[in-house]
């Protein structure tokens, strides 16, 4: 149980990792410019990853909810 209440002030850093970095003056731009949306989008296997990282935080919830 310590390390679920020691991990719980780490949740913002995942969050803010899952979040793209958007530049308001690129917003727009092309798949090669970070701080773009079509970069954040386009790039697949980062965009993959985060997803994976979700799923595994959502089997981990509802097996907590369910032994819980």
């Amino acid at each position: 149980m310590t390390r679920i209440t020691s991990g719980i002030p780490r949740l913002g850093d995942y969050i803010a990792k899952t979040l793209p970095n958007l530049d308001t003056n690129l917003l727009f731009a092309n798949s090669q410019i970070e701080g773009s949306v079509p970069y954040w989008y386009f790039n697949f296997k980062k965009y993959i990853v985060l997803l994976y990282e979700t799923f595994n935080m959502a089997v981990l919830s509802t097996l907590f909810g369910f032994v819980f």
